[in-house]
């Protein structure tokens, strides 16, 4: 699934770079440059929280100042969230039973959905002869950042794509984006990045199961188990639904409203605990998560192998975990 919302203040970024959202380690998420627009800076590898900021602010370079000018200051948009969300039972069997090549799964797959965005949706707008039009540019200047628990504290694999409000234009200079292709494009892009994790899942033995609204599950977890694991999306339809909406009809300003207000915030328990918590949890539920991985791997005899990662390189080990990145700046 893709959500889309708009960045308020740059200010965010230091809170999508925080140690609380990853899951049995006391580390900074695992984060990535991505898109043409980062390679033309020299960007690339774990991201530097307080270059984010800057870049969100409209400072793209010592020339650069994006934005209008508005009683005399300056007016900017910082830029746009992406949202990639693991099903449920991807998120348990990854991070719950310790399938690290379904992280590498992941990440394979929210790359493929962005470069398709990139390329589709990327564009600026220009001013000629007194009308204004569409021009293409096929760059993003964006930020992967791996999250792996939710608010409620539980396993819940996601990736949140900070999408800096720029682009390079034919003329090589630096504007704001033209947003409306983005949220167009945003539906399609989620639809890739659900079959591209699909397509890696079964790579590595997973039976998948497909759902009426475009999403998959691995077969063979129980709805219930997924459903004792999202206490938060539970809470978050019950108070759509007072107001008359649901995950589909609601706005993105709407949902992320009722997000925010589904239920307060816990923190996860400290290393390794929250995993052998999760576990027992899935155990007394009637699933040992840890031996369902076990069973699908021995018995597909598959991997990852050369899978990209996060950062877009190679991993010849699928059975190595991803390494931490050390976020500067923050």
């Amino acid at each position: 699934m893709l959500t889309i919302t708009p960045i308020r203040t740059p200010e965010r970024a230091s809170d999508h770079l925080a140690r609380v959202h990853r899951y049995g380690a006391e580390e900074p998420p695992v984060t990535a440059w991505f898109g043409a627009g980062a390679a033309a800076k020299g960007l690339s590898g774990p991201v530097d929280g307080a270059q984010l900021e800057t870049l969100l602010d409209g400072r793209i370079n010592e020339w650069t100042r994006l934005g209008r000018r508005r009683g005399g200051e300056r007016d900017h948009r910082p830029g746009w969230e992406l949202m990639f969300s693991a099903p449920k039972s991807v998120s348990l069997a990854a991070l719950v039973g310790g399938d690290q090549t379904l992280l590498m799964a992941h990440d394979a797959a929210t790359r493929e959905a962005l470069t398709w965005l990139e390329v589709q949706a990327a564009a600026t707008r220009l001013s000629s002869g007194g009308k204004r039009h569409v021009l293409p540019t096929g760059c993003l200047l964006a930020a992967i950042v791996r999250h792996e628990v939710s608010r409620a504290a539980e396993p819940h694999l996601h990736s949140r794509v900070l999408v800096v409000n720029a682009t390079l234009a034919a003329t090589g200079t630096w504007r704001t984006l033209h947003s409306l292709p983005l949220y167009v494009g945003a539906r399609q892009a989620g639809i890739r990045y659900q079959q591209a994790l699909a397509g890696y899942a079964g790579t590595l033995g997973y039976d998948i199961a497909w759902r009426a609204n475009d999403t998959c599950e691995l077969d063979a977890v129980p709805r219930e188990l997924s459903s004792l694991f999202s206490s938060r999306t539970k809470a978050l339809e019950q108070r759509l639904a007072r107001r008359g909406l649901d995950r589909r009809t609601a706005s993105g300003k709407q949902r992320e409203h009722a997000t925010r207000q589904a239920s307060a915030a816990r923190s996860p328990l400290p290393g390794e605990q929250q995993r052998r918590h999760d576990g027992t949890l899935a155990q007394q539920a009637g699933f040992d998560l840890e031996a369902f991985v076990a069973r699908t791997r021995q018995a597909g005899q598959r991997t990852l192998t050369h899978s990209p990662s996060i950062d877009g390189s190679t991993v010849n080990d699928p059975s190595a975990p991803l390494s931490s990145t050390r976020v500067e700046g923050l």
